[in-house]
């Protein structure tokens, strides 16, 4: 196998696909990069759960498939000095990568010992753009759960009906949700829940741009393309929580809020906890006005927050990191923070009453002298 390609793109397609090497296999070939040489030049990771691979231009002088260390090929590529990087591999499976004055010389092996990756079956297929999707998925995934106890919650699901597109995420103590219009070309509802490490790498390789990205849903497996990128996923299963029950619908009281300025007093009463300290912060819900306070053994803080809406003195206790993740993933200057009494959960979402993105929190208790 021999070709020629710019460094910079092929430092790039490294970058891409090494998220989906696994470097603690037993099986040696799922550590590394596997490289085929045909009619073009392609670059594939598989961790067994996912799989990336990516196309790139290359003068192929001739063909084959090695397969290399990921981490050291990723490290030896990013350390090339810019411009033509040639590749070769001999019929002992030694590869010889030269830039310039500088080469390296790697063991590879056969790319007939990597496994094949997933096929897709029954597939049904969505083109969704790209800034809509990657804008839904990050402000959603901060609320994936991370217990593997609860796999199903490992992920978001996605539901598609009637032309609109909903992406949920719930970790036992949080929920996002997140709506967006698309033309689905069906009148059929779709369910499937994508791991959240599959979305992260989903995200990153979408652009700002208005142009689509393929989906495509099959019975066990999930692939996105964009360009030359594919991203395989296996589906997460089991039965996701119904948000539609989950989420309240009516509220005693609303508040509307500047967020810039809520976020800064949460900042503020914050600040006392310090070495990973678990103190809720406590908001008690008045006429016009949000009292902002936390206590730790040592030290107190207390702050305000104007506002319009009015309750008698509710006092709920929050985690102040799931404040902050609803608040960044709002993109309003206003917001509704609508409640009921201090026990029970509370819904953050925009001034304009809009119920595309919205975020349901549920307070911590909060203990005496709090």
């Amino acid at each position: 196998m021999k070709f020629t390609c710019e460094k910079m793109q092929l430092e790039e397609a490294v970058r891409l696909v090494s998220k989906a090497a696994s470097p603690k296999s037993p099986i040696d070939a799922l550590k590394g990069i596997l490289i085929r040489a045909g009619s073009d030049l392609r670059l594939t990771c598989y961790d067994l759960r996912r799989a990336i691979y990516t196309d790139i231009d290359a003068d192929i002088k001739d063909g084959g498939s090695v397969v290399v260390n990921a981490r050291l090929f990723t490290d030896v590529i990013r350390n090339m000095p810019d411009g033509l990087v040639t590749v070769s591999v001999n019929e002992d499976f030694e590869m010889l990568i030269k830039c310039g004055v500088t080469e390296y010389t790697l063991t590879t092996i056969s790319g007939d010992e990597y496994p094949e990756l997933p096929e897709m079956d029954r597939e049904r297929k969505l083109d969704i753009p790209q800034n809509i999707l990657s804008s839904m998925i990050q402000d959603t995934i901060f609320a994936v759960s991370t217990n593997e106890s609860r796999p199903v919650y490992m992920g978001s699901l996605f539901e598609i009906e009637n032309g609109t597109m909903t992406i949920v995420s719930v970790d036992g103590f949080r929920l996002a949700l997140r709506k967006e219009s698309i033309d689905h070309g069906g009148s059929d509802t779709l369910r499937f829940i994508v791991p959240a490490y599959a979305l992260s790498d989903i995200e990153k390789i979408c652009s700002d741009s208005e142009e689509t990205m393929s989906l495509s849903i099959g019975t066990k497996h999930i692939s996105a393309s964009v360009g030359n990128t594919v991203i395989i996923t296996r589906r997460l299963e089991g039965d996701f929580l119904s948000h539609e029950k989950a989420v309240p619908r009516d509220f005693k009281s609303k508040f509307k809020i500047n967020k810039a300025d809520l976020a800064r007093a949460i900042d503020r009463v914050s600040t006392i906890l310090v070495d990973g300290e678990k103190k809720p912060i406590k908001l008690v819900f008045g006429d016009g006005e949000i009292n902002l306070s936390c206590r730790t053994a040592v030290s107190r803080s207390v702050d305000s927050c104007i506002c319009e809406g009015s309750a008698e003195d509710v006092e709920i206790g929050f985690n102040d990191n799931y404040l902050r993740d609803a608040l960044k993933a709002i993109n309003e200057e206003e917001i509704l923070f609508c409640i009921n009494t201090g026990s029970s959960p509370c819904v953050i979402k925009s001034a304009g009453d809009d119920e595309s993105y919205l975020h349901m929190v549920l307070p911590v208790r909060l203990s005496p002298g709090n």
